[in-house]
């Protein structure tokens, strides 16, 4: 008989990331909005870039300071990658080549999405 493993929302996250994820208001309580995991950690992807990018925005529209990525506007990227998920939904967020920097293009070394 096949073994049984429950993956319980509580276990997705340690006590400290879910701090973080408050601090920014973007922790979603699955106990007062019950929903599958998938959708629970992508509504707190989608709260999350949501907050980043607001903030990013501030600094370009207080300082003008643009905060890159090896190179590349950061707050384009998240609005690139906010889009992927959108359309495709969290699996694609597995380890991609990145493709931007040419030495580790070439070395086909595999990063996380930025």
């Amino acid at each position: 008989m096949a073994q049984r493993i429950d993956v319980h929302h509580r276990d997705v996250f340690a006590y400290d990331e879910i701090a973080q994820l408050k601090s920014m208001d973007s922790y979603v309580d699955y106990v007062q909005r019950p929903m599958l995991p998938e959708q629970w950690v992508c509504e707190m992807f989608n709260a999350v870039t949501t907050f980043t990018a607001a903030v990013l925005q501030q600094l370009v529209d207080e300082y003008e300071d643009v905060v890159t990525f090896r190179g590349h506007n950061y707050l384009r990227l998240i609005g690139e990658q906010a889009a992927i998920v959108d359309k495709k939904g969290p699996s694609v967020l597995e380890p991609v080549q990145y493709v931007g920097n040419p030495f580790l293009r070439r070395t086909g070394k595999l990063l996380v999405n930025p």
